[in-house]
């Protein structure tokens, strides 16, 4: 819409000043009251309201029925005053003319606003108890009484808003006071009433917080049905509204062929917000040409105040009436979405102070960790501190719900969303930092669109934990001493016997009992071919884990070395007392190697065979007692290292059969 030229302003406010006459003069001193132009002539439809009123001639006067206390408040024609409704015992409010007005016009202008005002049953309109005429033919109007404050006394007063309703931010308080207002005006367009005086002094706040829009003099209707009550918008040819809100189609003159409508009201809302945050009314003027001048400029008056607000506000005021929000209803929706997205960033920014710190907490401690076969690091020696750690979960889980907070108070909130992904995205880095795919893997789960990247570095890094994973099962199985625990003991329970007894049976016999060198050296093959062929058929058992291995390997090695050295000291002709003490000797050897490198409790076998070998050294007739001492122990021990273990977890002892062996 283009400005408006110097003549064409020209041209209105010459057409004001002949509607207005006397009261051009003073206009900019009183721009904040009602004027309505229409006062000045009467028409056919006034004198059909006029007509219509004679209906109520019939009433019983309640002028009786009233007892009239102090003044509330005075308007153009009318005076506003406190009664008690004796029938009843209510303190009303009673509307009259005041003395001096002119009655034709005043008793139309109170006629109206009951009418107006009766048809509409909202609780954001003041409710009109009855109307009636005075023997005078005068109306009085009864209506609630509001006890409390216009807005307009009120919409500035922090304080005051403070002690009365608790509203510690204004803003808020006066937004929720306009959206009840709009409640009202989208109510009376849904009856085909236009307001058209839409301010704050035209708005009552109880003592309680209620709302209620007031004065509906210059309401007019719709819908042709109205006619002779109320005035029709299509007939509204002059000035009439209050000056410093007015929209362009109110200064009458079919100014630009713009009809007086609903969108007139959403303009006058539009003022009433545009009040609220910048402190004044839309227009102002020093004179009559600069206030039309701000009347029909090309675009709304700045404002300052929240964007979203601001914006809305210089929609609402704008001169093309197509421009404009189309409804009450819809400036409604708007304000609640915007307080509604004001709660949720109020939520997101604290959400946002908890990501900084959750930032800094991990940036400052925290330290990559590895994972993978050189990873032996424990928790407290990798990563962050324990406190850290606790404080890096609570501070996302603190950011997360807030986040989560603002989307379910205003599900569009882009700020809350971005900030959402950053906190999950952060949180995922660190996880994956601290060698936890599973744990990133499930936060980017949360994420409408995963980022590519992290997704490809999480199921890297789970692939990595998974082969760690089974290289570790595997570790563990090769070195799990329950395993093959059958085989284990049938092992010992066949060998043990003689391993035990012909050490003894020699002790006790007399020397001429004595083998042959070659007869021992056969019975130590029988003792090798007897383990071996018991390890060869309990094969799968015994070779399944390392454990399993390194002991029977070592066993049945140890049995082949001494049968290879009976054999060998034989055929050389060694004394068998030697042979039989390095026997000893490299038994003590053989278990100290296997108490080092694979089970620990193997040590007092180490320990029984080193004693047995300083017997044999020593006091060489008690070797066979020294040896028949040492195999006990490593019967005992055995059955220790290898049984007990088993007892503990039989279902796991028991998971290779001998049938599986025998395969």
């Amino acid at each position: 819409m283009k400005e408006p030229s110097a003549s064409e302003i020209a041209k209105t406010v010459s057409g004001l000043e002949a509607q207005l006459g006397s009261y051009a003069e003073t206009l900019t001193q009183i721009h904040r009251d009602t004027i309505d132009l229409g006062e000045l002539r009467s028409s056919e439809r006034d004198r059909e309201a006029l007509r219509a009123m004679e209906a109520l001639r019939g009433n019983a006067s309640l002028e009786g029925r009233l007892c009239f206390e102090g003044t509330l408040g005075e308007g153009g024609m009318g005076i506003v005053r406190a009664a008690v409704q004796l029938s009843l015992g209510r303190t009303v409010a009673v509307k009259t003319l005041r003395e001096g007005a002119e009655r034709e016009q005043g008793t139309l202008e109170v006629l109206r606003e009951a009418w107006a005002a009766g048809a509409l049953e909202h609780p954001n309109v003041v409710p009109i108890h009855d109307l009636a005429l005075s023997e005078e033919g005068t109306p009085i109007l009864i209506m609630k009484r509001i006890d409390g404050s216009d807005w307009a006394s009120l919409m500035h007063e922090p304080e005051t808003l403070r002690e009365r309703f608790g509203a510690d931010d204004p803003l808020e308080w006066n937004l929720r006071t306009l959206m009840q207002v709009c409640h009202a005006v989208a109510y009376a367009h849904e009856r085909g009433i236009v307001h058209r005086d839409l301010k704050p002094e035209n708005v009552m706040v109880g003592r309680f917080g209620e709302v209620f829009l007031v004065d509906w003099g210059l309401a007019v209707s719709l819908r042709e049905q109205d006619a002779g009550r109320l005035r029709l918008a299509r007939d509204i040819r002059h000035m009439a509204g209050t000056p410093c809100y007015m929209a362009p189609e109110m200064l009458g003159l079919d100014f630009a062929g713009r009809p007086i409508d609903e969108r007139t009201d959403v303009y006058l809302l539009g003022g009433i917000l545009f009040e609220i945050l910048s402190g004044g009314p839309p227009h102002q003027g020093t004179s009559l040409h600069e206030l039309v001048r701000s009347i029909l400029a090309p675009e709304a008056p700045r404002v300052g105040g929240p964007r979203e607000l601001a914006a809305l506000a210089r929609r609402a005021l704008h001169p093309d009436p197509e421009s404009r929000p189309q409804s009450a209803g819809e400036l409604r929706a708007q304000l609640q979405a915007f307080l509604q997205r004001r709660a949720s960033s109020a939520l997101t920014e604290a959400a946002d102070q908890r990501l900084r710190e959750l930032r800094e907490v991990i940036d400052a401690a925290s330290v990559p960790r590895e994972v993978g076969p050189d990873a032996s690091a424990g928790p407290d020696e990798a990563g962050l501190p324990e406190d850290a750690e606790l404080r890096v979960h609570a501070l996302f889980a603190q950011c997360r719900f807030g986040y989560h907070a603002a989307l379910s108070s205003a599900r569009g909130h882009e700020g809350a969303r971005a900030g959402l992904r950053e906190a999950i995205c952060a949180m995922v880095r660190y996880e994956l930092r601290q060698g936890k795919p599973a744990a990133a893997q499930a936060l980017l789960a949360e994420l409408e669109e995963p980022d590519p990247e992290l997704q490809a570095e999480a199921r890297e890094l789970a692939a990595k934990e998974a082969s760690e994973r089974l290289r570790l099962k595997r570790l563990g199985s090769l070195l799990d001493t329950r395993t093959g625990a059958w085989a284990r003991i049938l092992l010992i329970a066949v060998m043990g016997v003689p391993f035990v007894l012909l050490p003894l049976r020699r002790h006790l016999a007399s020397a001429s009992d004595f083998d042959t060198p070659w007869a021992l050296a056969t019975r130590q093959w029988a003792l090798f071919s007897l383990a071996a062929a018991i390890s060869y058929a309990a094969r799968r058992a015994l070779s399944e884990t390392l454990f399993n291995r390194r002991l029977v390997g070592a066993f049945v090695a140890s049995l082949g070395l001494q049968a290879i050295a009976g054999t060998a000291s034989a055929h050389a002709g060694i004394p068998h007392l030697q042979l039989e003490q390095m026997v000893m000797f490299g038994w003590a050897v053989m278990a100290s190697l296997l108490a080092i490198t694979v089970e620990w409790r193997l040590w007092p076998v180490a320990l029984s065979y080193l004693g047995c070998f300083l017997v044999a050294t020593i006091w060489a007739e008690q070797r066979y007692l020294a040896m028949t001492f040492g195999n006990l122990v490593l019967v005992l021990v055995a059955l220790l290292v290898w049984v007990l273990p088993a007892r503990r977890d039989p279902a796991r002892a028991q998971r290779s059969s001998p049938r599986d062996a025998s395969s």
